[in-house]
């Protein structure tokens, strides 16, 4: 049985189908497209922005980041939130085999009681996010992210190093499950 969409359930769904639009327009060329070419600005130095830097840069991946981890963990009802982070775990294992070894660390104690998968990826990219704690480089023509997570105290830290492409791989199992979950639980 479906149910209403909370108010807050709407901007985290919109937020979702916003970035989602965004990337479809990178996959489909959108900045090569005559429309683009002939689209009038405003203020024409956000075109310019948008041509210098592309729209699968950076800053896109964390707005995309941030709607898919950080918003559902704020607004959405504790009962809603769980039901979704509870899929976490398939995600996180499947992170496991994306990250590089060499760059990717934790000393948090509540990794250390994990079993299937090394850390709570997802825990750590949604704070390292929320707190913009993301490094970005470029190695032998790949690029990649290293998402850092400081406990409050200082005294826990974890580090992870991944593929900016593989990254928009974890963003794709997200979208899914977000929308696999809506489905079953509201009518959108």
């Amino acid at each position: 049985m479906s149910r209403k969409i909370t108010p807050e359930e709407s901007l985290f769904l919109q937020s979702l189908a916003t970035t989602s639009l965004l990337a479809e327009l990178q996959n489909n060329d959108f900045l090569n497209s005559e429309y683009f070419l002939n689209l009038k600005f405003d203020n024409n130095s956000f075109k310019k922005i948008l041509v210098s830097s592309g729209i699968g840069n950076p800053a896109c991946m964390q707005m995309m980041v941030y709607a898919l981890l950080i918003i559902p963990k704020e607004i959405l009802t504790e009962e809603v939130y769980n039901g979704i982070n509870s899929k976490f775990i398939d995600i996180n294992k499947k992170i496991d085999g994306m990250v590089e070894e060499k760059g990717t660390f934790t000393n948090y104690k509540s990794d250390q009681k994990l079993t299937g998968y090394k850390m709570d990826y997802l825990r750590h990219i949604r704070n390292a996010v929320s707190h913009a704690r993301c490094e970005y480089e470029s190695d032998n023509n790949k690029n990649f992210v290293t998402f850092k997570d400081i406990s409050t105290t200082g005294n826990e830290c974890c580090e992870i190093k991944i593929e900016c492409q593989k990254v928009g791989l974890i963003l794709m199992e997200l979208q899914k499950l977000m929308i696999d979950y809506y489905n079953g639980y509201i009518y959108i």
